[in-house]
């Protein structure tokens, strides 16, 4: 009964259609939980496609306490069979620009209480999969990101484990490690990762910590970026240069009282 009053008031205030053709439910109690199936939002009128979203399925169950009371716990999310199409035209018109909400802008929202530190918002379990977003403007190779499978799950020691593989740029990515522990995540906004990911030719290592996400301190983080062959890298980046051999750079970046300090180490075949 509510499916076609939510259409309308959407599209009457983005001034572009929604339609929700499947599933639609909203669930209160024990836990707050939203489903919607079969969604799409129309693209501008100019655009390349009739449409700029289209989701098969999303679903997100919240601990309604938490909700309340802040931060709010996202006991599961997902996501599945969805497209983003974003598009700028000739004259730089971009699709994610909606007339009706430009005609009034809203209010800046107010500068919000850091409390304790701790976080708007906890993720304790996500899925995305078969996720893609199509980047297109007016006189550029079009621009694609695919999300094949990635999932956040609680993994050992009381940690968050991230795993993913998907395909950015024509080039395979994958992508796997942890972050937490979930008790200091959720009280304090502290968290340590270890994080490692492979974009074709690039493999990169990333661990560190902060002791508080918001505002952000006490920081550190490493990073180990290789490459087994520089010219790899160079078509990567659309650059023809006459330069071959392997490739590794060492980054530490840790925050200071005042400002932060980075450190590079790097090596190009035998120069250092």
């Amino acid at each position: 009964k509510l499916r076609p009053h939510i259409e309308k008031a959407f599209s009457d205030a983005t001034g572009r259609e929604l339609r929700i053709a499947g599933d639609l439910q909203l669930d209160l109690l024990p836990t707050l939980t939203l489903l919607v199936e079969d969604l799409s939002l129309a693209n501008a009128p100019w655009g390349s496609a009739p449409d700029m979203v289209k989701i098969g399925h999303f679903s997100a169950a919240i601990d309604l306490w938490s909700a309340l009371s802040g931060p709010a716990v996202i006991e599961d999310i997902k996501l599945e069979n969805a497209s983003l199409l974003l598009e700028q035209g000739p004259d730089g018109e971009a699709n994610w620009e909606f007339a009706a909400a430009a005609e009034e802008p809203a209010e800046p929202a107010p500068p919000r209480d850091g409390g304790a530190g701790s976080l708007p918002a906890m993720i304790r379990h996500a899925q995305l999969s078969n996720v893609s977003v199509v980047y297109r403007a007016a006189g550029q190779d079009e621009q694609r990101v695919m999300i094949d499978d990635l999932t956040l799950a609680p993994g050992q020691d009381d940690n968050l484990a991230l795993q993913g593989k998907g395909t950015v740029l024509q080039q395979p990515l994958s992508l796997d490690g942890t972050v937490g522990p979930l008790d200091e995540l959720e009280a304090r906004g502290a968290v340590a990762f270890n994080l490692k990911g492979r974009l074709g030719p690039l493999k990169v290592r990333l661990g560190g910590q902060t002791t508080r996400l918001d505002p952000l301190t006490g920081s550190s983080v490493a990073a180990v970026l290789t490459a087994d062959e520089l010219a790899d890298l160079m078509k990567l980046a659309r650059l023809d240069l006459p330069l071959r051999g392997p490739i590794q750079v060492d980054a530490d970046l840790a925050q200071l009282e005042r400002g932060a300090n980075l450190q590079l180490k790097a090596r190009f075949a035998d120069i250092d």
